[in-house]
């Protein structure tokens, strides 16, 4: 299968919400950003993998069946991600990397759900780049090693 994997699905899932700590607040540490950011993303990866276990457990599990999972398990998620990352308050000198990261997330998110929604299964098993390449670089450079997926 195509590297969208449900970690990565998750992970990546961020959410739609791109602003990169919108409003006031005081900015968090580099470290307090990625260990709260680590946090949302590890809890949307928990809450996706209980979700998943029924499918992951059926032997008889169809590709459709998983696509209609991502679709409308997985991609949910990770907007969520997304969302609760873009409410935190990252550093100063990160917050242009966070709303360029939940950028590349939503968009990443996007085209999972645009290639679910317009060829199912099939979309799971193409050949085409991983949408989330970018967005997974951008998350290790912030350290947010729960958010990226595998190399």
């Amino acid at each position: 299968m195509r590297r969208i994997a449900l970690p990565l699905l998750a992970v990546i899932a961020l959410g739609a919400g791109c602003g990169g700590g919108g409003g006031g607040g005081t900015p968090l540490s580099a470290d307090e950003f990625a260990k709260q950011a680590n946090a949302i993303c590890k809890a949307g990866d928990v809450k996706l993998a209980e979700e998943g276990k029924p499918l992951a457990a059926d032997p008889k599990t169809t590709p459709d069946q998983l696509a209609q999972f991502y679709l409308h398990n997985a991609v949910p998620n990770a907007r969520t991600k997304l969302t609760e990352i873009g409410k935190l308050h990252p550093p100063g000198s990160d917050k242009s990397k966070v709303k360029k990261m939940l950028a590349a997330g939503k968009k990443a998110t996007d085209t999972v759900e645009g290639g679910l929604k317009k060829q199912g299964a099939a979309f799971l098993t193409s050949k085409a780049p991983d949408p989330f390449k970018d967005f997974n670089a951008m998350a290790r450079d912030l350290k947010l090693t729960d958010c990226a997926g595998q190399s």
